[in-house]
């Protein structure tokens, strides 16, 4: 689907034996490069573009359920091409400097001065900090910082109330983001269970009138707001599965249960809508996140977690479309 891609895949598969690799953060900033050997069994690659034209189970694969952007690689699905690694993690690192990191000071502990650098990411307890700015960088490219979206607000008492509050009019979207980076089901669990609870003490305080915020206009923003839709934005690696999703509707009530989303899935999401109609991106957002919820509460759905969707039928291709015909 993409013009010319069939050719650079060939060349990487035939002629190539090195690859450079870059890594972007989520302000598209290059903040390391390194070049890595490829291993590429040629006739190996000849067999399997054969089986892809000739055997039927290649011909006609379907993908199977997917959570989210995660799916694993499979010879029905592709051509594995090993990567030589080599670990960089001692490895000194790039300090990027851009005045555009200057909108993100106000999340805790993430910068010192206007600079990144990955390598202060990279020890465990700090990848959450790093999805936070992928959050509010990904954020900021559909709201407006201080009107209608707010990082980390905090109380009178100076404590974080949540991670993002997105408003619209009388309602408000309240954010709790949590990065799993351990496999082990009880790490999981009690970081997706901290975010529960944080989310349901930001709702009852809301609705209960209890909020007492810093920001004296956020505070009467709050004060007017009668509408909470909860979202656990995770990071994608962490698959939901259907058996974990039972344990949760066993450990808690149905109530207290928020959206669950991962950060390219709801990045993707806003997106959609903004491409769709942007003058109505906040509207549309809440609607169809209480619509969801509202049908997990009535039992319509068996779990409030956000991994698919549609635009009124439009493809990703008539999004595109829609958005490249703005742009002009």
């Amino acid at each position: 689907m993409l013009k010319g891609f069939d050719k650079v895949a060939i060349d990487l598969a035939l002629r190539s034996d090195e690859i450079t690799l870059v890594l972007f953060n989520d302000l598209n900033h290059a903040v390391f490069t390194t070049t890595l050997r490829i291993g590429v069994d040629h006739a190996a690659f000849e067999k399997w573009i054969y089986r892809t034209y000739n055997v039927p189970e290649y011909k006609e694969f379907q993908a199977p359920e997917i959570f989210g952007n995660f799916m694993p690689e499979s010879q029905l699905k592709g051509f594995a091409i090993p990567i030589f690694n080599v670990d960089n993690s001692k490895t000194e690192k790039l300090n990027i400097l851009s005045p555009e990191y200057a909108d993100f000071l106000n999340i805790d502990q993430v910068f010192q001065g206007n600079l990144f650098n990955h390598s202060h990411y990279q020890e465990d307890g700090k990848h959450g900090t790093l999805q936070e700015l992928g959050i509010s960088s990904k954020l900021q490219n559909f709201f407006t910082l201080g009107v209608d979206f707010f990082v980390s607000p905090k109380d009178a008492n100076d404590l974080e109330f949540a991670d993002f509050l997105l408003f619209d009019k009388n309602a408000v979207l309240v954010i709790e983001s949590k990065y799993v980076q351990s496999v082990k089901p009880t790490r999981k669990h009690a970081a997706i269970a901290k975010a529960i609870k944080q989310l349901e003490r930001a709702e009852e305080a809301i609705m209960n009138g209890a909020t007492n915020m810093k920001d004296a206009g956020l505070q009467d923003r709050l004060a007017k707001t009668d509408v909470v839709v909860k979202v656990c934005l995770l990071n994608d690696r962490l698959n939901l599965d259907e058996r974990y999703r039972e344990t949760l509707l066993s450990h808690f009530e149905k109530y207290q249960i928020p959206i669950f989303t991962s950060l390219v899935t709801f990045s993707d999401f806003l997106t959609a809508l903004k491409l769709k109609n942007p003058e109505a991106l906040s509207h549309n957002v809440m609607s169809n996140l209480i619509t969801l919820y509202e049908k997990f509460m009535d039992g319509e759905r068996e779990f409030p977690l956000l991994h698919r969707f549609s635009v009124e039928g439009l493809s990703i291709q008539d999004l595109n479309e829609l958005g490249k015909s703005r742009v002009k």
